[in-house]
């Protein structure tokens, strides 16, 4: 448990990783607050790995949750790079995870906006199904969320697809009934993932933990 491990070239001091977990001490618009920060540096004291709670990627349709982090804008990234380095400075590393809620959200937690999902198989509320440029988009935003973490110094992205968030709703019969190519939610994770690797500079690749799909940044 105590002994290093790498995982696609990023050296993790011991086998003890904080998985992800919401915390709502976000600020509304998705800053990490100085509450968030020295939460995580304590457990930065003690873990390998840090991956932070769900982050969504754009001011649209992709937030889950009131309070939750957000990687959706270039304005975000000092703050983001101060939770990093304060990870760093106790020793251990950070991955970030990033999600779209897909179904799983509610219009008032979207700014009015209507949900998403690849089919109109509604959960809370009303939803769309996504057009191929609604699809085209998401992918794009996921991509750019990538960059802005690269460029906040996070070790690692992974990618949510666990939970009913809109990766398993791609992946699930249950609420993909498309008869398109995206039918099969293996074509959506797997331009998702093309997308978000080409944006940034990965080391040995990218390698799946569980659902969660794992591109590492840094050696």
């Amino acid at each position: 448990m105590f002994e290093p491990v790498n995982i696609d070239g990023v050296t993790i001091r011991n086998r003890i990783a904080l998985s992800p977990m919401v915390t709502n001490f976000a600020t509304p618009d998705g800053y990490p607050t100085d509450e968030y920060i020295a939460y995580i540096a304590r457990r930065a004291r003690h873990v390998g790995l840090i991956i932070t709670e769900y982050t969504y990627i754009d001011r649209i349709d992709s937030r889950g949750s009131p309070n939750q982090l957000g990687i959706y804008s270039d304005e975000l990234i000092p703050k983001l790079n101060r939770l990093v380095s304060v990870v760093h400075g106790n020793g251990a590393r950070i991955f970030i995870q990033l999600v779209h809620a897909g179904r799983k959200t509610r219009r008032n937690i979207i700014w009015g906006n209507t949900p998403i999902a690849p089919s109109k198989i509604p959960l809370f509320e009303d939803i769309r199904e996504m057009t191929e440029e609604d699809i085209e988009r998401v992918i794009n935003e996921f991509a750019e969320a990538a960059k802005r973490a690269e460029r906040a110094g996070f070790d690692g992205i992974e990618i949510h697809g666990a939970h009913g968030y809109l990766v398993a709703q791609f992946l699930s019969p249950a609420t993909n009934k498309r008869r398109d190519k995206y039918g099969n939610g293996v074509v959506f994770l797997s331009e998702l993932l093309k997308a978000v690797r080409t944006a940034v500079s990965i080391t040995d690749g990218g390698g799946l933990l569980g659902f969660c799909a794992v591109v590492c940044i840094r050696g």
